[in-house]
C-alpha cells in the first residue's frame, strides 16, 4: 500500500486595505445602515479633517495629528475620535502628531480610538 504525505495548505496572503479605504468603509456604515436604520438620530454625524502634513494651510488652522474621524452619536455633543491605521502595525503606526493628539484627548477626557477595520469601528459605535 503506498503512503502519500499531505501536501500543506498554501499560505494565501492577507491583502491589507489601505487606511482610506478602511476610513471609507467606516464612513459609509455609519452614514448609511446604522444612521439610517439600526439607530436613526438626527444628530448622529461623521466627518474627516483633512490634514495630510500640508503646511500651507497651518496658518488657518491645520493641526497636525487630528485623527481621521469625527464622530458624534445621538444627542451627545461628546466627540468620539477615530484614527484609522491598517491591520500592519508595524507598518501603520501613529506619528508623533497623533501620538500628542492622543495624549491630550487621554489628558481632557475625550474619547480617542485607533481602528484597523470596519468590525473594530461598528464594535465601539454599537457598544454606545
Amino acid at each position: 500500500q503506498k503512503r502519500t504525505m499531505s501536501t500543506p495548505t498554501p499560505k494565501i496572503p492577507l491583502i491589507l486595505k489601505s487606511e482610506a479605504r478602511i476610513q471609507q468603509d467606516c464612513v459609509m456604515w455609519f452614514r448609511g445602515k446604522f444612521s439610517q436604520r439600526i439607530r436613526p438620530h438626527i444628530g448622529n454625524k461623521i466627518l474627516h479633517c483633512p490634514n495630510e502634513n500640508q503646511q500651507r494651510l497651518m496658518s488657518i488652522g491645520l493641526l497636525p495629528g487630528v485623527p481621521d474621524l469625527e464622530c458624534y452619536v445621538g444627542a451627545s455633543n461628546v466627540p468620539l475620535y477615530f484614527e484609522i491605521k491598517t491591520v500592519d502595525e508595524k507598518l501603520s503606526r501613529l506619528s508623533p502628531a497623533q501620538n500628542d493628539f492622543q495624549k491630550w484627548c487621554k489628558l481632557t477626557n475625550k474619547c480617542y480610538f485607533v481602528v484597523r477595520s470596519l468590525d473594530e469601528f461598528q464594535k465601539i459605535i454599537l457598544s454606545l
